[in-house]
């Protein structure tokens, strides 16, 4: 930003975007760039919003949770960030909890995200649906990319 380098810990496309913008913000009134920079490269994000947490247990598995409040852009913006991040040897479990206060564009939002997530299934090994609306998510998923199911 004007020949000086930004740095933030949160991933994806879209933050790059929120970066810029709170940066053209503080610059229109007055804040010093040195001063952005630094608040930006020491965000800590409050809980549920990408907010990483070592499992316990654990030394080397983590729990990214981006859950608080999401709606089907800010749902797909931390889905493409996740799994931007290279696969590694780890198990990879995509816990994706139900969007609410939709109205009626509820079942259409929650379908259209099982078909992106089918559309990206090699990048995950596991995906736990957790709500009532998710149920639309879990249909669309299965029609797009086929599920075992087994009763025992």
């Amino acid at each position: 930003f004007e020949g000086v380098a930004v740095e933030t810990p949160l991933p994806g496309l879209h933050q790059v975007t929120n970066t810029i913008l709170a940066l053209t913000v503080g610059h229109a009134f007055g804040v010093p760039l040195d001063a952005m920079s630094q608040a930006l490269a020491n965000y800590q994000p409050s809980q549920g919003r990408w907010s990483r947490q070592l499992l316990p247990g654990s030394q080397s598995s983590w729990a990214l949770n981006d859950a608080y409040n999401a709606n089907p852009s800010s749902m797909q913006a931390a889905l493409q960030a996740f799994l931007a991040k290279p696969k590694e040897q780890a198990f990879r479990l995509l816990v994706v909890g139900a969007m609410n206060e939709l109205g009626d564009y509820a079942q259409a939002y929650h379908q259209a995200l099982g078909v992106w997530l089918a559309q990206h299934s090699q990048a995950f090994d596991a995906l736990l649906l957790v709500g009532e609306d998710a149920r639309w998510t879990l249909d669309s998923f299965k029609q797009a990319c086929p599920v075992a199911h087994t009763p025992n």
